[in-house]
């Protein structure tokens, strides 16, 4: 054969591949610009949160040098999470000082990484050289149920928020912000008022790209949540432990669902587990450096919520159970209080109160609204002997989107838990961490104790979701219990062995549950670019016809709008300026203070209002809460100003209602048409 042959037919072989490849693929396209562009969005998504979480990593290495950690998993953990804390903290600096600029938000990551670049290497090689030990069948079992859990969470993550506080205040906070250039003295939406730590880092997300991140960078403290109790878990025990509490912990289908979206109870969860492993380990080693991570952690967490105040309360009574002397408190309070001021500074500069709305008023607030809010002396001190019943009812009772807890928690904490005083017995059952084991039992007791104390004072706080900063400690200690089963088992009858069919039974109808879930949502039409953003929130947001009627609004360009019975506002166009009734108080505050009609209506005028957006089917959810206040007289009322003082502007029939046998007001079309517009005119 000639030596020129092979490679000529080498040659012409590979240009018949690509001439035939590159044709069949011109006629028969895989994929559009749609399908592409889809695809590189979410990318994009990924790699801010990417971004976020490496260049938190670098900033924590950097705060905690002095620090000598156990395993790399351990200082990853700590090292992201005080990073994401840090970074909140700066953001919320550059809002004060009117940076909130795009550009300028990108050349500080850029120089960020540039600058902490051997930090975040080190970091990328402490990533690369964990190894996580999965030492039996079972313990892949539970590994691969995390996986699956987290994975499904993911995908329902990555399409646009459709969940009612983030619609409400969690990203209306961060828009708002960027809109301004600046962080000013909010408007009158109570829950700006919120410690904020959590929507600064959603404000960055924004800033870089757009709302597309947040949700995923909220479920990355599921991770970081994760690693903490497994690296715990193998200071106590062995990783099992943790992959144990973890498995727990992602069958708590509210919190999962919590956590993929835009909310911040996940990442205070995490900040109240770090802040108590810190103090475990302070204790352990009696360091002075772990109890300041102790500290900044539970300033953290003060960062997110207002009911996190219990968090360094329970901490404090770990020390002294612990007999750590009061001196050494302070390595915990000072940076906890300092962590946590600029939250409760920004409020008292302001709005006139640190803790505004509660206690000493403020800006926007009056009598009326601090007699309803909060619902305060409406709460299970009506009904003592329900506070007994409070596991069993969270757990049995407890629904997701349902007034009562409004959460599903599963059933293995409540079964799980209580077991751990027949396994406390048996001295031998915890060998070396009785003490450890009676620390995390107090910090879950206290927070119970607080969030109780909670539910006796008011009906708002009826929510399993603020119980969530206890729950990584609830599976941990769950996963102890069921760790030690076999200290029970008798010769006839292995209790551990059944419970370990019964725990698989469990996991695997909550798995099916959640793949059920994500095939409800169906995001992948979205994530394919098969299906625009605004298609899948016109199909999917509730009620029906939300979304074309904020997208009607932009017909309305610089109108001021006022909404009635409906508090979100996310999703309304920039052109115009909506007020949302964020508490659900804005036609009963204004019935209090004018009286009739003609009043509301001449204060409506005078704040500048040009139209009222009316929710129906809000008004009737209202009617039925008993706890609203609102009657038929306020629904006359409503009438009355509507008739006499506005102008139908959409919707295909005019507000009327019919009082039924029993009493009960049936708004009509709160159903077929909940959301309906309405012009104000100057005079009837």
């Amino acid at each position: 054969m000639n030596s020129w042959f092979k490679p000529v037919a080498v040659i012409l072989a590979i240009a018949w591949l690509f001439i035939v490849t590159f044709n069949y693929y011109i006629v028969h396209k895989p994929f559009t610009v749609e399908n592409a562009l889809a695809i590189l969005n979410t990318l994009a998504n990924i790699f801010i949160v990417v971004l976020m979480y490496a260049l938190a990593a670098a900033i924590g290495r950097r705060f905690t040098r002095a620090v000598e950690f156990a395993s790399p998993l351990e200082a990853l953990v700590f090292h992201i999470g005080i990073g994401l804390g840090a970074m909140a903290l700066i953001t919320f600096a550059l809002g004060l000082a009117g940076l909130l600029h795009r550009i300028l938000f990108w050349a500080i990551g850029i120089i960020g990484a540039l600058l902490l670049r051997d930090d975040w290497l080190a970091e990328w090689r402490a990533l690369r050289s964990l190894r996580l030990p999965i030492d039996s069948r079972f313990d892949r079992g539970l590994v691969a149920f995390i996986i699956a859990a987290l994975a499904i969470a993911f995908l329902a993550a990555l399409g646009p928020t459709l969940a009612w506080d983030a619609q409400k205040y969690h990203l209306v906070e961060a828009k708002v912000f960027i809109a301004q250039g600046r962080i000013n003295p909010p408007p009158d939406i109570p829950s700006f008022n919120n410690p904020a730590l959590m929507e600064m880092l959603y404000l960055d997300a924004m800033l870089l790209k757009d709302d597309g991140a947040t949700a995923s960078l909220h479920l990355g403290y599921v991770l970081l949540t994760i690693g903490a109790l497994v690296a715990l878990g193998q200071r106590l025990s062995s990783a099992r432990l943790g992959w144990l509490a973890s498995a727990i912990l992602l069958a708590v289908p509210s919190y999962l669902l919590v956590a993929s979206w835009p909310y911040n109870d996940a990442a205070l969860a995490f900040y109240a587990m770090s802040a108590l492993y810190a103090v475990i380990v302070a204790q352990e080693k009696n360091e002075t450096a772990w109890l300041i991570i102790a500290g900044v952690c539970a300033g953290m967490a003060l960062g997110m919520k207002y009911t996190a105040l219990d968090i360094p309360v329970a901490l404090m009574a770990i020390l002294w159970l612990g007999r750590v002397p009061l001196k050494r408190w302070w390595a915990l309070l000072i940076p906890c209080t300092l962590i946590a001021a600029p939250w409760f500074l920004r409020n008292w500069f302001f709005m006139g109160n640190p803790v505004y709305p509660f206690f000493f008023g403020g800006r926007y607030w009056d009598a009326f609204r601090d007699a309803n809010y909060g619902l305060f002396g409406k709460g299970l001190a009506a009904q003592p002997w329900r506070i007994l019943l409070v596991p069993w009812e969270a757990t049995i009772l407890g629904e997701e989107g349902k007034a009562i807890y409004e959460a599903t928690i599963g059933p293995l904490l409540l079964v799980l838990v209580p077991l751990l005083v027949f396994v406390w017995r048996d001295r031998n059952a915890f060998p070396s961490t009785r003490t450890v084991v009676r620390d995390v039992c107090v910090f879950a007791a206290l927070l119970y104790l607080f969030w109780v104390a909670g539910m006796i004072l008011s009906r708002t706080l009826m929510q399993s979701r603020l119980f969530f900063p206890a729950f990584p400690a609830l599976a941990l200690l769950a996963a102890l219990a069921f760790d030690r089963l076999g200290s029970l088992d008798v010769p006839k009858f292995s209790l551990s062995g059944f419970a370990r069919l019964w725990l698989g039974l469990v996991l695997g109808l909550t798995l099916l549950a959640y793949l059920i879930g994500l095939i409800t949502l169906n995001p992948f039409p979205y994530l394919a670019g098969i299906e625009s953003r605004e298609k899948f929130l016109e199909t999917r947001l509730a009620p029906a016809g939300y979304w074309r009627t904020l997208e009607s609004l932009g017909q309305f360009p610089g109108a001021r709008l006022l909404f009635l019975w409906e508090p979100r506002a996310y999703y309304a166009p920039a052109s115009v300026h909506v007020h949302p009734d964020e508490i659900l108080d804005e036609f009963a505050r204004r019935r209090h203070l004018y009286r009739d009609a003609a009043g509301i209506a001449q204060s409506l005028r005078a704040n500048g209002y040009d139209y009222l957006l009316l929710n129906r089917w809000g008004l009737q959810f209202e009617l039925g809460n008993p706890l609203s206040g609102l009657s038929v007289n306020d629904v006359r009322l409503l009438a009355e100003l509507l008739k006499h003082y506005a102008r139908q502007v959409s919707g295909t029939f005019p507000f009327d209602y019919v009082v039924e046998a029993d009493g009960t007001v049936r708004i009509i079309g709160s159903d077929t048409e909940p959301y309906v517009i309405y012009a104000l005119t100057v005079n009837p």
